[in-house]
């Protein structure tokens, strides 16, 4: 990922968790905002991923950006990975990308000897539900 695509993933992904806490964790606006500015620059300190974080973008064969993967291997130096995100942009959804991008991530977390994959998805997020 290059640093223009990781500072554009990095404000889409505090925007998408601050949004997410609103619509599916009954949290107000401030709320939300404040816990997404405090959580999520703490998985990237300077704008960049800690060592045993990933992120991927999902591409079209012909290059094209459609979506990111991101996941940490938690605990640091173990065999389990959480997956904090995998995200398909809304005007490619419904194409397979999703689901491709998770038979990858797997396969990816499986070559890293990751046996055990972790993840959360909000209770109203029914696209990410089915996915998972």
């Amino acid at each position: 990922m290059s640093d223009e695509e990781l500072a554009e993933f990095l404000a889409r992904g505090e925007e998408g968790y601050r949004r997410q806490l609103v619509d599916f964790a009954g949290m107000g606006e401030e709320e939300a905002t404040a816990k997404a500015a405090r959580d999520y620059p703490g998985l990237f300190p300077g704008g960049r991923p800690l060592p045993e974080h990933f992120v991927f973008v999902v591409e079209e064969v012909s290059g094209h950006a459609v979506g990111h993967v991101f996941y940490a291997v938690r605990p640091p130096g173990s065999r389990k990975a959480w997956l904090y995100d995998i995200e398909i942009a809304e005007e490619s959804r419904g194409r397979g990308y999703g689901r491709e991008a998770m038979r990858l991530f797997e396969e990816e977390a499986a070559d890293r000897g990751i046996t055990t994959v972790g993840l959360h998805v909000f209770g109203g997020n029914e696209p990410a539900r089915s996915l998972y």
